[in-house]
């Protein structure tokens, strides 16, 4: 695989992932456009045009080799779609077909989330995940709350305290006994509270991330790119630290390749 092939591979959305070797990166290039071209029932290609220009404009990529289909198999009853991701790292962006989900939010902005998760498939990263992914947003509520929750496993437990909390309260009303719903209320919005606290943390650790990066970059509107591209730890180390040592991997002879400034021009 030449230098050129890994620079377009990375406009196309094929990101090498922490630690990944070049070979490893090979393979899975390769299964993911099997995969893709194996698919039968994939979205038409002009329903990829806006999510592919928000993604260029936000993380410098747009995908090409993204498997997407219209199904709700796998899909929490609360969820408009999900990217599953395989022990491979080849991944399948599902979204419901349903009337509630095209009111509650366009089909662009699903898929341009959903790609930009599938664009880390091979990060094992879950702090900056969904704040990146809400970066597609058009809606400024999304962009601002959307993070609230790093896993589905956090949504399902909000869900699962505010519906035992209703029935609690609604028990309660009708056969005049004590079942705790003030409790289990109280824990919903503790719950909330503490991870409405981890995201504005994690913003902070973005904002500060972003300024420091900038030196090292040969076009300051690439910020976001590289951010995208690294992992949480290294976000969060760059954040507190003055100094940075870029890692040594593909995914960082990738990075600094494509937006690094010549040593010279960096230690300027």
């Amino acid at each position: 695989m030449e230098s050129n092939d890994l620079l377009t591979l990375n406009a196309q959305g094929l990101i090498p992932g922490p630690n990944e070797t070049l070979e490893e990166f090979r393979k899975r290039v390769s299964a993911t456009k099997e995969f893709f071209q194996a698919q039968t029932d994939s979205l038409p290609t002009h329903h990829w045009q806006w999510p592919s220009e928000q993604l260029k404009a936000l993380f410098d990529f747009s995908p090409r080799w993204c498997s997407a289909t219209y199904s709700a198999q796998g899909l929490a009853p609360w969820q408009a779609a999900a990217t599953w991701i395989d022990v491979k790292r080849i991944y399948l962006i599902r979204l419901r077909s349903s009337k509630w989900v095209s009111w509650m939010v366009q089909r662009d902005e699903i898929l341009a989330h959903e790609a930009a998760h599938a664009a880390r498939a091979a990060f094992d990263e879950s702090k900056y995940e969904e704040v990146f992914a809400y970066m597609t947003s058009s809606s400024r509520w999304r962009r601002v709350l959307g993070p609230l929750f790093q896993t589905p496993k956090e949504a399902a437990l909000l869900v699962a305290l505010l519906g035992i909390g209703a029935c609690a309260q609604m028990g309660e009303i009708f056969f005049e006994v004590s079942l705790f719903s003030e409790l289990w209320l109280f824990s919903a919005l503790f719950f909330c509270f503490a991870w409405s606290v981890r995201l504005m943390r994690a913003r902070t650790r973005l904002e500060h991330a972003a300024k420091r990066l900038l030196p090292f970059l040969k076009d300051p509107a690439m910020v976001r790119p590289v951010l995208f591209r690294m992992t949480d730890a290294e976000i969060e180390r760059l954040a507190k630290a003055d100094a940075f040592q870029p890692g040594s991997d593909l995914r960082w002879s990738v990075i600094q390749t494509i937006y690094w400034k010549d040593i010279d021009d960096a230690a300027r």
